[in-house]
């Protein structure tokens, strides 16, 4: 396109110039927020819990998060400042492709989670996810996620579309997920949309159980510490010992995410004189009911992690299927309000990679704490 198509439609800009600058700001502050959230995780997570295999997914979701947050960022940001006259068709094939290959595989790390956690619980005498089973089920995910990302990088691309906007005659040229709305491309963008939503139901099939289970297992156990002495305080680790090797890693995987949390807190308890009037029946039952909420705050984690994954994925895939399905459907033709509206809630997807630092950091209490003491260290050795 020439100089003139693009003095042209300068109107149209200054028309959504609020609601392009306000989706741009979205990008930048999102993306931002993301980038140091998620880095913050990984270095924390691989400092403290390196060897720890129950989190070996959690800075790995982390990283592709993080990718995520710089190609969408850059994505959103590119497609507002040159909405109508994108510079390379290259570039928009490459940060599409990007952008959607990224998304699959941190969907799909979700699933991986979920899956993790209910053969450990509900199939304790099944198979299991060792540490070679979650790096190669990494690569097949990676693998699976190019295969069904890759034809982005044929389907989308730039596209002339000349239309009449206020009675004016329009030439722009933009950067379309879909450049050329054929048929064949229509049942990409539904087979894209199956496969999210298969995505999602089998995260959701998977983690139920899962909850019920690991409810019903921590229930069982308070009901025994009553008659346990004080001991058996630490019974986790004793109860390790007792079992078969498959039992030994259920009982660990179940211990683990409180276990240091409350060993910490028994050993302050302990020291403190007051404790010593207590019975050993009142410590035991501190100590459960401490590892009751945090196994509680464990639990909702999860479950706000996908619940997040279910509310920002879909309303961006439907909005994908709308746009491209619909032979009407233009951003020119809604007012500005419209055009903020339907441009955020198809960017959805992107709430998803930047809230998952925030949810870490909230109810993963160790992390938190561990967070504060570094940067109090970091504080103190300054002043």
């Amino acid at each position: 396109m020439g100089e003139r198509n693009f003095t042209d439609i300068s109107y149209i800009y200054e028309y959504y110039s609020r609601a392009l600058i306000s989706n741009s700001v979205f990008a930048v502050v999102g993306g931002l927020i993301g980038v140091i959230g998620n880095i913050v995780i990984i270095v924390f997570y691989f400092l403290k819990w390196r060897g720890h295999e129950e989190r070996y997914f959690i800075p790995v979701l982390a990283f592709v998060d993080c990718l995520a947050c710089i190609s969408g960022g850059c994505l959103y940001v590119l497609s507002n400042l040159y909405w109508l006259h994108f510079p390379s068709d290259i570039l928009c094939r490459l940060l599409y492709f990007i952008h959607v290959f990224i998304s699959a595989v941190s969907g799909h790390i979700i699933l991986a989670i979920s899956v993790q956690r209910y053969l450990l619980i509900c199939r304790p005498y099944g198979p299991y996810l060792t540490l070679n089973r979650k790096r190669t089920g990494l690569v097949v995910i990676n693998v699976v996620a190019f295969l069904y990302s890759f034809p982005v990088l044929q389907i989308s691309g730039n596209a002339v579309t000349q239309e009449t906007y206020r009675g004016k005659a329009v030439v722009y040229e933009e950067c379309y997920f879909v450049a050329n709305n054929t048929p064949i491309h229509g049942v990409y963008t539904y087979i894209l949309l199956v496969i999210t939503l298969a995505n999602i139901i089998a995260v959701i099939a998977v983690y139920s159980p899962f909850i019920r289970k690991y409810r019903r297992v921590i229930s069982m156990r308070n009901s025994d510490n009553h008659s346990t002495s004080s001991s058996n305080v630490e019974f986790p680790r004793q109860r390790l010992n007792t079992g078969a090797s498959r039992t030994t890693e259920i009982s660990h995987d179940l211990a683990h995410v409180t276990e240091s949390h409350v060993t910490h807190e028994v050993a302050n308890d302990m020291s403190n004189p007051n404790r010593h009037f207590e019975s050993n029946d009142q410590i035991v039952r501190t100590v459960t009911n401490r590892k009751r909420r945090l196994v509680t705050r464990m639990s909702h984690m999860f479950s706000v992690i996908i619940i997040f994954y279910m509310l920002s994925y879909f309303p961006s895939l439907v909005i994908l299927i709308l746009r491209y399905t619909l032979p009407d459907f233009r951003y020119l033709n809604f007012s500005e309000v419209q055009f903020f509206f339907w441009m955020l809630i198809g960017r959805f997807v992107f709430i998803n990679h930047f809230i998952n630092p925030f949810i870490y950091g909230y109810f993963d209490v160790e992390l938190r704490n561990t967070i504060k003491s570094r940067v109090n260290n970091i504080f103190v050795r300054k002043a």
